[in-house]
């Protein structure tokens, strides 16, 4: 019976329990974007790692640099990969804004060893040996391309602009279009509505800037989405600025299916669930959230929003949300809070300056 791991879908990340050198377990975030596995120095620390070399680790907004480590064995599940090298990275800054702290990254290995199964909607995780007659495939299969350990798939925009897309479960956005292709043919302007001036941070903590908008069409095989929330990369550097890959597909988009990452047979399968049939209102107070220490902080306001037009800025500290204290918080809890919904309203206490107010925001459709 192939392994079978329920994992924490939060915001399109995917939170799982692994074990290392049988110590554990430690909470990993699944990460088809990553080119390798990559461990927090706390975790290398704890289990005495031996660094080996440096890592450059490029993010969406540039690189950050950490160091190599040789790992006896990487758990998941019954699922076990023994003398892998991996990353080593501080995830202190990215743990600000993760919806639950990580104390690790899973990405290609586990992927190029096994067929690795993700059903969204029932948050479980299926792991079969390449060649276990229990796998089925999907509704659709893609030719996959590995390259650069990473998994790309063709993919059509707008009916007519086939384009390469790299698979991205550690993406919590739908799609994110690169900077060369969004000039190249003005699919900023061809957007049914945007929303310019938000920002993106990678693994560095780096940002970059992208326009928020509608796609008319997203055909992946034989299967089509409409008026596709995406993401338009407006930066000149970074990993959306790259050449020879034309998008980023993340976890929002990937969400509305059943995938199976075959890499030994060179196949994406997928399959859709309830939502793929779902029109996606992009809901919020415009308001995202960080933490410092045992603190929630705003981490960005959202132009045009309620958050803009009642003053709220980044940086200023959140105490309640609808009468509920928020700090000790994970952040996937005070996004929950956030979002909950059944009411178009939100009353917040802040504290800015060390002064406290009280705010009641609006949840709107931010485009």
């Amino acid at each position: 019976t192939p392994p079978e791991i329920k994992f924490n879908l939060r915001s399109f990340h995917i939170y799982m329990p692994v074990m290392i050198n049988g110590k554990g377990p430690y909470n990993f975030l699944l990460d088809s974007g990553a080119g390798l596995t990559v461990v927090g120095t706390d975790v290398a620390k704890e289990l005495a790692l031996v660094q080996t070399g440096e890592l450059p680790a490029v993010g969406t907004g540039g690189v950050d640099v950490g160091s190599f480590v040789r790992l006896d064995s990487v758990s998941v599940g019954r699922a076990v990969m023994t003398d892998l090298v991996a990353g080593k990275l501080d995830f202190s800054a990215l743990n600000q804004f993760v919806q639950e702290p990580i104390d690790g990254i899973l990405g290609y290995e586990l992927f190029a060893r096994f067929i690795v199964q993700i059903d969204y909607q029932d948050s479980l995780l299926t792991i079969y040996l390449p060649d276990d007659p229990a796998f089925q495939g999907g509704k659709d299969t893609l030719y996959l391309e590995v390259e650069t350990n990473h998994p790309m798939i063709s993919a059509v925009i707008n009916d007519s602009i086939r384009g390469r897309f790299r698979i991205d479960t550690g993406s919590m956005n739908y799609l994110d279009l690169y900077t060369h292709i969004v000039k190249e043919y003005n699919l900023i302007e061809a957007s049914r509505s945007k929303l310019e001036g938000v920002q993106i941070r990678g693994v560095g903590g780096e940002i970059i800037k992208s326009t928020l908008g509608r796609l008319n069409s997203f055909t992946l095989g034989k299967l089509t989405l409409h008026d596709l929330a995406c993401g338009f990369s407006t930066s000149d550097s970074g990993l959306f600025a790259v050449e020879g890959i034309d998008g980023n597909i993340g976890g929002g988009l990937l969400a509305k299916f059943t995938c199976s990452f075959d890499y030994p047979q060179g196949k994406f399968y997928i399959t859709p669930n309830p939502s793929f049939y779902e029109h996606d209102e992009m809901i919020s107070t415009g308001v995202t959230v960080r933490k410092q220490g045992d603190r929630i902080l705003i981490g960005q306001v959202i132009p045009g929003s309620s958050a803009e037009e009642n003053g709220i800025k980044t940086g200023d500290f959140l105490l309640k949300v609808d009468g509920v204290e928020v700090n000790n918080m994970d952040i996937y809890q005070v996004q929950e809070l956030l979002n909950s919904k059944g009411n178009n309203k939100v009353k917040l206490v802040l504290e800015t300056n060390g002064k406290t107010r009280k705010v009641t925001l609006d949840k709107r459709p931010l485009f």
